[in-house]
Parts: structure tokens; C-alpha cells; sequence
């Protein structure tokens, strides 16, 4: 435990008969004393060298608290420090603190980008307990802890928390870049190196058998919110696997067929992820319902991303419950679709991967030589559609 207290030396007065307060830190034993901006003269201390002058008193207790707070924010638990190391902690200005740095840094993001890194660290504060963290604290311990702390908390570790340990990550690098340069390496590169982010085996029981899915789609649903929860799903699986991020972005239908660029991948294709479903008639109705003004949906129109992530984040576990569904999660609605494409459907995988809008890797100079129509996969679709529309 670090403690504060003031102490005044009468015996070390300045020419001018001043005297300097100073601040005793004291960690393990050890006793370090800081001079403050403080100076005061033999009327306004007892002689016991306690301050009587009131404002001086004022100014000491600020310091004091303020360095209670940086301790706060030090993380000590994260390793095992000295007291030289304290106070220089506690004479560094916040530049490094990771809250002030991401703050900054997500003004870049917009929309869900920016709710998925905010939510990251988010889960940071929940897990240090406090709103205050230096880069420097961010070692290799603390990401095993951190990765600890979310498995924990979700009785195992699950995709979205890797998630936001790649987001945390990503913060930390991009901190790198800004306080590093040729000669000074502020930040150090050991914990990228020497934490690795653990790779999960796929989520196989997120897949629903088909009746699953044609229940929730026959669910009597009264609560508007989460009607438009489970017709989000539905949509979902009957386009395709089409993600929720797209069902709120997708800007266009022509000619009956939704066309898009997948979000999550566009910027990293050549094609810019695009891909074009066709309106099968048994989900014109929900389509038409739903339909947007400047949108292929209303979703972006009507509800910020927050409120659409809310709704499908809050109603979902509520859907789930009904069709007596343990832990359902949106994106169950693609992994059901592309499973009994393949397993109930008989559909090749290739054409599953193509419906999917991803590119297997041994395609890719393949596909730069064909020019996609999409009917391949809006006709695998359609078989899909048979056999949940039964």
C-alpha cells in the first residue's frame, strides 16, 4: 500500500526565510519525499512543522488526492514494482493513460465500429475495476488476466471475447505508433509478442435444426421489439446467412434481388465482397414490411446503431427462451443456414462458401477469372427455402 503525508523542515529555510512543503510517499517500507510548488514561512506552521494556514492545507490535500488517484490507476497488482518505480509513475503526466488515449483514438470509428471498440474497452474498466490504466501496465500478465476475466464472467471464453481482446490489442498498437519513434521505444513490443490470443474451434451447436428455425419463425410474438428481433432472424437465415451489420446497411434492391457489399469484408477483397440474393415470394411480405425509403431496409432509417444492436442483443436471449433455446445468439441464424445447406440440402460446400459471401482460400485466383451472376447460389437457396418452407 502506498501512503501520502506532508512534511515541513524548519531547519532547511531558503535565504528568504521560506520554507518548502514536501510530500512523504511511502511503499514497502521505503520512504521517498517530493518536493511541491508549496512555500511557506515559520507564521504559518505550529511548532510541530504542522501547516496552520488553512489555503496551504487545501493545496497540500489536492496534491495528496491527486496522487492517490494516479496510485490508483498504476496497477501494481500487474507486477511487482518498487518504489522508485512509483514515483515515477506518479510524475508522468496522463498522455499514457489507456482511457484519454482510446477515447481519441475511436473518434475515427463510426457506427458499430465504434460501439464494438467501445464496449471493448468498456470491459477493460469492468475488469481493473477503475477508469484509469497506463499503457505501461499493459503487459503480457495483464491480457492473461484480462482473458481470464472475460472467460470467467461467461463461463468460458467465447468468439466476441476474442474479439475484444484483438480490439484491446489493436488500441495498444495504434498507441505504439503514436508515442514510439526510431530512437525511443516508449511502448514496448514484448506483450503483442509474447500474449497469444487464443483461436477457438468453431461453435458448432450454434446451428439449429431446421423445425428449430420454423418454430421461431411461427413464434406468436406480441412485444413489437421483439418481433422485429425474430424477423431480423429470419431474414438472416432466408438471405443467405446475411449478417445483421448488412440487414442495417444493405442500400439497394433491384430487380428483386438485394444487392450489397458485405461489410465485414469489403475493404479486404478485390470484389468488395458483393453479392446479390434473390427475394424468394415466401419473404416478400417480411421484405415489403420492412422495406426502407433510401434502403433496402428501414433499420438505418428509424433506429441509431446502438438502438438496433440493443434490440437484437436484449430480445434475442427473449426469443431463445420461448423456442426453449438455451444461450440462442443472432448469428445462429447463418451458421443454422449454411449447416442444413450443406447436411440437409446436400449443397456443395464451394456454393455453401459462395452463399456465405466468402472466398475459400484455394478460389481466389479462380475467382478473379469468373464473372459471378449469383444464380448458382440464389437456386441453393431456394432449396433451402423448400425445405423450411414445408
Amino acid at each position: 500500500m502506498v501512503t501520502f503525508q506532508y512534511k515541513v523542515n524548519p531547519k532547511q529555510k531558503r535565504r528568504d526565510g521560506t520554507m518548502n512543503v514536501k510530500i512523504i510517499v511511502t511503499y514497502k517500507r521505503k520512504r521517498k519525499m517530493l518536493p511541491t510548488a508549496i512555500y511557506c514561512t515559520s507564521d504559518d506552521i505550529t511548532r510541530g512543522g504542522r501547516l496552520k494556514n488553512q489555503s496551504y492545507i487545501d493545496a497540500v490535500e489536492r496534491i495528496i488526492s491527486n496522487y492517490r488517484k494516479k496510485v490508483a490507476g498504476i496497477g501494481l497488482e500487474f507486477g511487482d514494482h518498487e518504489l522508485d518505480y512509483v514515483i515515477r509513475r506518479l510524475l508522468e503526466t496522463d498522455k499514457l493513460d489507456f482511457f484519454v488515449f482510446s477515447d481519441d483514438a475511436m473518434k475515427t470509428y463510426k457506427g458499430e465500429t465504434y460501439l464494438g471498440y467501445r464496449s471493448a474497452v468498456n470491459s477493460v474498466e469492468s475488469f481493473i475495476g477503475r477508469r484509469r490504466l497506463d499503457l505501461k501496465e499493459m503487459t503480457r500478465d495483464f491480457f492473461v488476466r484480462f482473458e481470464k476475466f472475460l472467460a470467467d464472467r461467461h463461463g468460458g471464453l467465447t468468439s466476441g471475447d476474442v474479439i475484444y481482446i484483438n480490439k484491446i490489442r489493436t488500441l495498444y498498437r495504434r498507441a505504439q505508433i503514436q508515442f514510439n519513434d526510431e530512437e525511443h521505444e516508449v511502448l514496448s513490443s514484448y506483450p503483442l509478442i509474447a500474449y497469444k490470443v487464443p483461436k477457438l474451434v468453431a461453435e458448432r451447436k450454434r446451428a439449429l435444426p431446421v423445425k428449430k428455425v420454423r418454430e421461431i419463425m411461427n413464434l406468436n410474438i406480441t412485444k413489437q421489439s421483439t418481433r422485429i428481433c425474430r424477423d431480423l432472424f429470419i431474414l438472416s437465415f432466408c438471405l443467405m446467412g446475411m449478417n445483421a451489420a448488412d440487414l442495417y446497411a444493405a442500400e439497394r434492391i433491384v430487380k428483386g434481388r438485394i444487392c450489397y457489399n458485405r461489410k465485414k469484408t469489403r475493404g479486404r477483397r478485390s470484389d468488395k465482397a458483393y453479392i446479390e440474393v434473390d427475394i424468394d415470394p415466401r419473404i416478400k411480405p417480411l421484405v415489403k414490411k420492412y422495406k426502407g425509403v433510401n434502403k433496402a431496409f428501414f433499420f438505418s432509417e428509424r433506429f441509431s446503431p446502438k438502438q438496433y444492436k440493443n434490440i437484437i442483443d436484449k430480445h434475442i436471449k427473449r426469443i431463445g427462451k420461448m423456442a426453449g433455446i438455451d444461450d440462442l445468439t443472432f448469428y445462429a441464424a447463418r451458421h443454422s443456414f449454411a449447416t442444413i445447406a450443406y447436411n440437409d440440402c446436400g449443397i456443395d460446400k464451394y456454393i455453401v462458401h459462395s452463399m456465405l459471401n466468402h472466398v475459400p482460400q484455394e478460389m481466389k485466383i479462380t475467382d478473379v477469372y469468373i464473372k459471378r451472376t449469383f444464380d448458382k447460389e440464389n437456386e441453393a437457396n431456394k432449396k433451402v427455402l423448400d425445405l423450411l418452407f414445408q
